[in-house]
């Protein structure tokens, strides 16, 4: 090794000893069975050839302890500084350390967030404010589904939000959630609200609730004969994924719309009926023509 290699790495240990020394701490990082949360949580995350449940319940194990790290880890915002000595250091290839990236970082948080459920509910409020975030909205959203209802409050406040990020990544959250139904009667209101897409990711969500159809199917159906074209594509193509037997009352529009000079509304159409009742239209689905 030259003394100028030499040189060079022990100026890059320098820095990188001085930003670990200097560097402000977050959360203490719990420890459990000798081995800290930070060591637990990389051996949680899933990469297919692990076992990773001993992993998960020791997370669980340390339990409300754990959520101030990986609240701390969630909302830490980039360090610059980091960034940009990750970027000398992949110009040198005799160097190896790398800092971890900001966005994995959020993802394995939000994991971690995740896996203790229900002790989250004290920081929903906190993840709520991140749904509007363009890197981190979505696991916020994921984090904040595995609490539980207690996430509803939070989700149905932000899917009437004029930032679409917030909106569309609550709406990913209520769909997550293992039992939306409590969101049923706030969501078919949402159909009438002001904002286009609001409205449009209502109808979405109630698509992918598989519970309630008494009360979906025929809020879905008005809006298949309602004057809103975006918002009557969007029911048609949803309304068999809620509950195909409740969705015949609207059998006799669908195949009025089957004939549609509107393409795309004639292909949802015909694929609606289709899977509401193979008997009335058969063959393979069409392709919308161009």
């Amino acid at each position: 090794m030259t003394r100028r290699r030499k040189i060079l790495i022990g100026a890059m240990l320098s820095v990188v000893i001085g930003l670990l020394l200097c560097w402000p701490r977050g959360p203490q990082d719990p420890k459990y069975q000798g081995k800290r949360l930070s060591q637990w949580i990389k051996e949680a995350i899933p990469d297919g050839r692990k076992n990773c449940e001993p992993a998960c319940k020791a997370i669980r194990s340390i339990g409300s302890n754990a959520v101030p790290y990986f609240l701390s880890e969630f909302i830490r915002p980039e360090s610059k500084s980091k960034a940009a000595f990750n970027r000398w250091a992949s110009t040198h290839r005799s160097i190896n350390f790398r800092f971890t990236d900001h966005q994995d970082r959020y993802v394995t948080a939000a994991y971690g967030l995740a896996l203790l459920a229900h002790e989250t509910i004290p920081v929903l409020p906190t993840l709520a404010d991140y749904l509007g975030d363009g890197l981190r909205g979505r696991h916020a959203a994921f984090a904040m589904a595995k609490a539980g209802d207690s996430a509803l409050p939070h989700f149905l406040k932000a899917i009437c939000s004029t930032n679409h990020d917030s909106a569309y990544n609550a709406s990913l959250g209520l769909i997550e959630l293992k039992d939306g139904t409590a969101a049923v009667p706030t969501l078919i209101e949402s159909l009438k609200h002001t904002n286009e897409f609001t409205r449009r990711n209502a109808v979405w969500i109630l698509g992918a609730i598989h519970s309630q159809s008494e009360l979906i199917a025929p809020a879905l159906i008005s809006l298949i004969s309602g004057s809103d074209p975006e918002l009557r594509l969007t029911a048609i193509r949803v309304l068999p994924l809620n509950d195909p037997h409740r969705g015949k009352p609207a059998i006799p529009k669908l195949l009025q719309l089957m004939t549609s000079t509107n393409q795309e509304i004639a292909f949802a159409a015909s694929n609606a009926v289709r899977r509401i009742d193979p008997s009335i239209v058969s063959g393979p689905p069409a392709s919308p023509r161009n």
